[in-house]
């Protein structure tokens, strides 16, 4: 199970309203009998994990939503004292430009290289989110980021087509630049 906490409102509800929310999530899950081995909590916001990791031992992933962040090692390091996994934007991973693939980013190595696992989000079947090296294939693109870019999980709109792509022996697609 996927909780993604204080998404959007919840800053607002706890210092306007002065609802605790954190607690509230803490407390449901408790009670629906969702223990830490069974859930990852997912926040952009480094107070609520925080806050999170010292009452409890839910696994946390901390989401990246600004895809013009530069990430170097010192993010990484800030990233890893908060959340087990990062969640990055695919335009953080892969750049691209007027929807065509640039370069290969060395995000997720940056990450690896500390020992934090990324999944890439969100992946959509909607053709025209797709860059145009992919001519409109969502397989291939979970193909290149699962043997370029060697992400650890995906997060996705479409799990039929996650579902298509792992049941495909071998890797479909490869832009010869990302190589």
């Amino acid at each position: 199970m996927h909780i993604d906490c204080l998404k959007q409102n919840g800053y607002f509800l706890e210092t306007q309203v002065g609802i605790d929310v954190v607690g509230k999530v803490l407390s449901v899950l408790s009670d629906a009998g969702l223990n830490s081995d069974r859930v990852v909590i997912q926040s952009e916001d480094s107070a609520v994990l925080k806050r999170i990791s010292r009452t409890d031992n839910y696994t946390l992933a901390y989401r990246v939503v600004d895809t013009n962040v530069t990430i170097n090692k010192d993010v990484v390091t800030g990233i890893k004292a908060l959340a087990t996994y990062a969640t990055l934007p695919r335009r953080l991973i892969q750049p691209t430009y007027q929807d065509f693939l640039v370069n290969n980013s060395h995000v997720v190595d940056e990450f690896h290289a500390q020992n934090v696992s990324v999944f890439v989000s969100y992946l959509r079947n909607i053709f025209i989110t797709l860059a145009f090296d992919y001519e409109s294939d969502p397989t291939a693109e979970i193909d290149t980021m699962v043997q370029i870019f060697k992400v650890d999980g995906l997060i996705t709109t479409s799990p039929a087509t996650a579902k298509a792509y792992l049941s495909k022996p071998t890797s479909l697609f490869y832009p010869s630049f990302l190589n």
